[in-house]
């Protein structure tokens, strides 16, 4: 099967870098093909416009389809900007500003995601679970699951961050909730996937880390750059 890579990217080309290459080094699968696609923001620096593009030139060879906005997206709407580009029934999400430091293998997650309809996002972690406020509102601590043998931590709440996605639910999603609106986590997405009872995780059980956010420890905070 095909699961398309949807890569939102705003010209950091440091670390969209250290984001492809730790994805190609850590995430593996045995059954399954990827297609890539990359959405390249607009900003309005034309000198780093020119370097994020310049890197994405220069490794064109990896992407399938490169699509460079010609007018800022910006947070909130950059996610369903690239979704508009997706052709698999399911597909991953990524952004370019996190680090992979953990072999994964897909072919599980995806089977997890044939298996049941229902589950509309399986996502990565990068601090545990315990430490999230979002998901404190809802359990002390997260309950954790075994489905299909996989091992899961259940959330209530909707990310649209780094992780595995159920394509024609997430399109339900963004239908209710309006392709032209600001999709914010917790406003948004959160209390609509609620509501049509979709089923969220993130992968393994509540300790586990998947991958830095390389993007925060370098201070690039909401897009910026140095």
């Amino acid at each position: 099967m095909i699961i398309d890579v949807l890569l939102s990217s705003c010209a950091r080309p440091d670390v969209l870098d250290v984001s492809v290459k730790s994805f190609l080094d850590k995430i593996k699968t045995h059954k399954h093909s990827f297609r890539w696609v990359i959405l390249e923001d607009y900003v309005e620096d034309s000198s780093r416009r020119e370097q994020g593009k310049l890197w994405i030139d220069k490794n064109k060879n990896l992407f399938d389809e490169i699509h460079i906005a010609d007018k800022k997206i910006g947070m909130g709407w950059h996610w369903q900007g690239i979704v508009k580009f997706c052709k698999s029934a399911y597909h991953i999400h990524m952004e370019d500003d996190q680090e992979f430091i953990r072999d994964i293998n897909i072919d599980p997650i995806i089977d997890t995601l044939i298996k049941n309809q229902n589950i509309l996002e399986i996502m990565l972690r990068r601090i545990p679970d315990q430490d999230k406020d979002k998901n404190m509102q809802h359990y002390k601590s997260p309950p954790e699951v075994l489905i299909n043998n996989l091992p899961l931590t259940k959330t209530y709440f909707m990310s649209d961050s780094i992780g595995f996605y159920n394509t024609n639910l997430v399109r339900q999603v963004i239908d209710k909730a309006g392709w032209e609106s600001q999709l914010h986590e917790c406003g948004v997405l959160t209390p609509v996937s609620n509501k049509l009872g979709f089923e969220k995780y993130t992968l393994d059980h509540n300790r586990i880390i998947h991958y830095n956010h390389v993007g925060g420890k370098l201070g690039y905070k909401k897009g910026a750059w140095k």
